[in-house]
């Protein structure tokens, strides 16, 4: 028999192929693949890579068994800080909380980040939802980078008839400005008031993040991304700080605790 074999490959955002269980885009290369679109060389470019890979639109990853395993969408991946959060992984989540019937997200603006998160649920029929609870909910499942920004109660999910989300539907019908229940993300401040550094690590932290955030006074429990800050530029606080505080700090401390007081 003739075998017809199909080459498929897990790759990052340069084309560079993936290790076994690390997320990005699926692209396959077979006797099969189409030749391009009928008179279109633009669309053409944009789907097939240099080598003559077709890119699916599919994200996902190889398991150490050779296994492909699809996650998602790469129009409904959000770009947060430069690091790629899978908006179905955000909708699973939300749906794990006992009070939440239904839920989607989408991708919003953010002009420190890029692009940010708002979270769309529906309640359980005759219930409420509690969006500082669920909130709380999610950081402790899933992280707070990862929270939405805004979490919005709305009467219904807009679904194709296969039951696929029509993100671009949720930000057209309620905003993340035309409905109430919203409630801001875990960017914002632990409380509304002030706290100013009290131990001497909590008083170098935020002497060096003055030097680069917009705030002259920095507060224990302001948030490193509320006040403009980004993956690059946190980076480029590590070596300061380690050269003041003598511990090693990382990108990761500022994604999973981007205050003070949880840092210190």
């Amino acid at each position: 028999k003739n075998v017809i074999r199909q080459e498929v490959k897990i790759v990052d955002e340069q084309g560079t192929e993936l290790e076994e269980n690390e997320t990005g885009a699926i692209v396959v290369r077979g006797p099969s693949r189409m030749k391009g679109y009928y008179k279109d060389a633009a669309a053409t470019s944009g789907a097939l890579t240099a080598d003559g890979f077709f890119r699916t639109g599919d994200i996902g990853y190889r398991d150490p068994d050779g296994f492909f395993f699809v996650t998602g969408r790469a129009k409904e991946i959000v770009i947060k800080a430069g690091v790629n959060i899978a908006l179905r992984e955000i909708d699973e989540v939300l749906l794990c909380h006992t009070g939440v019937a239904d839920a989607a997200s989408a991708g919003i603006e953010d002009p420190n980040l890029g692009e940010d998160i708002a979270a769309y649920v529906v309640p359980t029929p005759g219930g409420d939802i509690n969006v500082s609870d669920l909130l709380d909910f999610f950081v402790d499942k899933a992280g707070a980078f990862k929270a939405p920004a805004t979490i919005l109660q709305v009467p219904e999910i807009p679904r194709l008839p296969n039951g696929k989300v029509q993100r671009h539907l949720l930000k057209e019908r309620f905003g993340p400005n035309k409905t109430s229940g919203t409630v801001p993300g875990p960017r914002a401040s632990e409380n509304d008031q002030f706290v100013a550094p009290r131990t001497p690590m909590e008083i170098i932290m935020a002497d060096v993040w003055s030097e680069y955030l917009s705030p002259s006074s920095v507060g224990i429990h302001d948030d490193f991304f509320a006040l403009g800050g980004y993956s690059l530029l946190a980076i480029s606080k590590l070596t300061p700080l380690r050269r003041r505080i003598g511990t090693p700090h990382s990108l990761s401390t500022y994604l999973d605790s981007p205050k003070i007081a949880e840092q210190a």
